[in-house]
């Protein structure tokens, strides 16, 4: 397993790029948006994972902008934090799809598991959030 720890501006940045993720964690990064992750017109498949503690202003864990698409498969999120939207993810017309997701203990102004605004398409299978 991979595991990037405390990065100091994001986790992983991409823009107009197709991530595929299998076995990594991300832990404690933080950025102005998108502690973990920051996906900007990006694909991300991410399976059996971990993103905790992350924090942002927006998308304390990751932060989805216009156009990308955000595919979670057994992936446990836990304490992010967003000083405004969105604690484990923040989602800006995207299309969000988790499967077998954990998101707990997290924090937001608004929406501490999941933000989004404009029109986001959004799958849930077995999603279990709280705490």
């Amino acid at each position: 397993m991979l595991s990037i720890d405390k990065a100091q501006y994001i986790g992983v940045y991409a823009t107009t790029s197709s991530l595929a993720l299998f076995g990594v964690s991300l832990v404690g990064s933080t950025a102005p948006q998108g502690g973990g992750l920051y996906l900007n017109q990006s694909t991300l498949d991410w399976t059996r994972g971990a993103l905790d503690g992350g924090g942002a202003n927006q998308g304390g864990g990751i932060y989805a902008k216009t156009g990308s698409v955000l595919e979670l498969t057994d992936v446990s999120m836990c304490s992010n934090d967003a000083t405004t939207d969105g604690g484990a993810i923040y989602g800006d017309m995207t299309n969000i799809s988790l499967t077998n997701v954990s998101i707990a203990d997290g924090s937001a102004g608004r929406g501490a598991g999941v933000g989004v605004v404009g029109v986001c398409v959004a799958g849930l299978v077995r999603v279990a959030a709280g705490g």
